[in-house]
């Protein structure tokens, strides 16, 4: 049995998984180690993954997650990067890793790679997927071996335009395979990278897992539900969003013309460049991706927490969103 598996990342930001035909999806999340902005991508993270992840789980179809690595940082310092900024995907779905030529300073130096596993693995329990191209096989495949991580092989059996395939072409072992990056399937117009897992959804499941299943966690501490939006709350919310978790809301511009539209928020740093928290919560919502908490994400987060939409971040809307984050969600 295989299950068909859609892989997209930053050019495909409007495939639905729920309305494609496919099993699952793969989503591109990240690139490098913070050093890349480019066709939505924002300080190397892309906040149209999450969008794009949440149709799929409410479809309840597979879900898998990838970094793309650039080699511009350390080994180390691009796995933690991936890590910190998918921490609620980790146990859930799938994590992948890209191992190819185009755009990797460190291509062919498969030792790179080698160190990014070691420090993914120990930081997260987890062993990721690797994907790599058929001419990489030799270099690649042992230390996918040494890992225990299941091959992602692409090697196109032909260039024409195909849809899904039992046998695309004469198999060699690998736990995926991408067969295509011209695959047309109802319920999407555009062409796809077309790939076939081998194993059921219990083993899809397996690899989200880890080795050990998943790790056990303590019981998060309650917030207090007080309105006030301090290092505690935004931790707790960064945690969920799967962002960097640091407990400040950064990046925010100085109050101008007298606003003053966000007197619950108390962990916070002035300065450029918006939050990774709020471009989450705004790709979440639907709102333009600029990362400041300004009156118009507000509105939407009130919207989104059943409170009045007045605009203003207040101790109501605070309370609202402790609520909601001590349910586990947003």
């Amino acid at each position: 049995m295989a299950l068909r598996i859609v892989d997209v990342s930053n050019y495909k930001p409007d495939f639905d998984p729920a309305a494609a035909d496919c099993d699952g999806v793969v989503v591109q999340c990240t690139w490098g180690a913070g050093e890349l902005t480019h066709n939505g991508i924002i300080d190397s993270v892309w906040p149209g993954a999450d969008p794009i992840i949440q149709k799929a789980l409410k479809a309840c179809k597979g879900i898998g997650y990838m970094h793309y690595i650039r080699g511009r940082a350390s080994a180390e310092d691009e796995a933690r990067f991936f890590a910190a900024n998918t921490t609620g995907y980790l146990h859930c779905f799938v994590p992948s890793v890209d191992w190819e030529e185009g755009d990797n300073r460190a291509y062919p130096d498969v030792s790179y790679l080698d160190r990014w596993l070691a420090a993914y693995i120990n930081g997260t329990g987890v062993h990721p997927m690797i994907y790599r191209a058929r001419k990489d096989a030799d270099t690649v495949d042992p230390i996918a071996r040494k890992y225990d991580c299941g091959v992602w092989d692409a090697c196109y059996a032909v260039p024409e335009p195909q849809g899904w395939q039992e046998h695309p072409w004469k198999e060699v072992p690998a736990a995926m395979r991408q067969f295509t990056s011209q695959g047309h399937i109802v319920g999407y117009g555009k062409p796809l990278d077309l790939d076939l897992f081998y194993g059921d959804r219990a083993a899809w499941d397996r690899y989200a897992a880890g080795s050990a299943g998943p790790v056990p966690q303590p019981a998060p501490t309650q917030l207090a539900v007080d309105g006030a939006c301090g290092p505690a709350t935004v931790h707790r919310w960064q945690q969920i969003m799967g962002t960097p978790v640091d407990g400040v809301i950064s990046g925010q511009g100085a109050p101008s013309g007298g606003w003053t539209g966000r007197p619950a928020l108390a962990a916070y740093s002035y300065g450029k460049g918006g939050s990774q928290l709020v471009r989450r919560v705004q790709a979440v919502l639907g709102l333009p991706q600029d990362g400041l908490l300004g009156p118009d994400t507000v509105r939407g987060i009130q919207a989104r927490l059943g409170v009045a939409q007045d605009g203003v971040f207040g101790p109501d809307t605070v309370k609202a969103l402790q609520t909601r984050l001590n349910q586990g969600t947003f």
